[in-house]
């Protein structure tokens, strides 16, 4: 795969350091050896190099947006019963992208394989859920997506703005992320709403796995933000942060998923690691009480 050099922060500009070298793609085997460095600004991550533009789908020939949804659109009776916990209290909302109040018409983004405008569809939004991707789109549609395309933001010209744009773990696989937030800013209506979630560069669980931490997936992500980062990059776009904070949504799966002793079919092991991730999920709520931006993923609103 050729790459090229990133000499300085996507997010604000600034120089850094190298933080993680030599990292393998461990989940779905794409070639290469990756470097990630660290902000001494805002303290996001970035890769250098990074995959070149025109190479870039060859790091998606296998992803896990290409098949059916692990769970049915209101999730698996074990993650319904958790939702009811004080540590699961963002996974409801989280479907839905935080998402509230009277539906209108949502745009989602780089939908993958559609959970996300399926949990909108049933929450009353009229959605529009693009992806580049023809093997997602192809996910989505079997997943119950209505109007599931493939194409870019470019390709919607025709398009009324919408009342909500949604963009759910994609602002970390953009070569440009201003780029894309503002054409994002146009296509929202006055007093619309876009909605940004994407994976904590500062996270406890980043602290704790290190290198091995699942949000870095290399060579797909080619950031990782801050909050710090995502500001940012949502205020060069022309766009004004409402609110932003850290949701702890998610800390089980990727505490199992960041052990790299985790895996093999023994049901001991699987149970064990089962227990591990919602004994993490449970710590990763608490800290954030503490520490707002400790959580596994950052969530922001914005509008034009």
């Amino acid at each position: 795969m050729e790459t090229e050099p990133v000499l300085r922060c996507p997010a604000c500009g600034s120089t850094g350091r190298e933080l993680y070298r030599d990292l393998e793609d461990h989940h779905f085997g794409t070639p290469g050896r990756w470097r990630l460095q660290r902000c001494d600004g805002c303290r996001s991550l970035w890769l250098d190099p990074r995959p070149a533009t025109d190479q870039l789908h060859l790091a998606y020939v296998e992803y896990y947006t290409h098949g059916e949804l692990e769970d049915p659109p209101g999730g698996s009776t074990a993650k319904r019963l958790l939702a009811f916990l004080p540590s699961h209290r963002d996974d409801r909302p989280g479907r839905t992208a935080h998402l509230d109040g009277t539906p209108g018409r949502a745009l989602d983004l780089g939908c993958g394989d559609g959970r996300t405008a399926v949990a909108l569809q049933d929450a009353g939004w009229s959605v529009v859920a693009i992806d580049q991707d023809p093997a997602s789109i192809e996910a989505a549609r079997a997943a119950g997506v209505v109007d599931a395309r493939v194409g870019t933001l470019d390709e919607l010209t025709d398009e009324a703005p919408f009342d909500a744009v949604v963009l759910s773990h994609v602002i970390e696989h953009l070569v440009d992320p201003v780029e894309v937030l503002r054409a994002v800013r146009d296509r929202i209506r006055p007093g619309g709403r876009l909605v940004v979630l994407t994976p904590n560069a500062e996270s406890a669980s980043h602290e704790r796995f290190g290198p091995a931490w699942r949000g870095l997936e290399v060579p797909r992500h080619l950031q990782v933000l801050s909050a710090s980062g995502l500001r940012e990059v949502l205020e060069h776009a022309g766009l004004t942060v409402g609110s932003l904070r850290s949701s702890s949504r998610g800390a089980n799966g990727v505490a199992r998923a960041s052990r790299t002793d985790a895996g093999g079919d023994g049901l001991v092991r699987r149970l064990g690691a089962y227990a591990e991730g919602e004994w993490w999920q449970a710590r990763v709520e608490v800290r954030r009480r503490s520490e707002p931006f400790a959580g596994e993923e950052l969530v922001a609103f914005a509008t034009a």
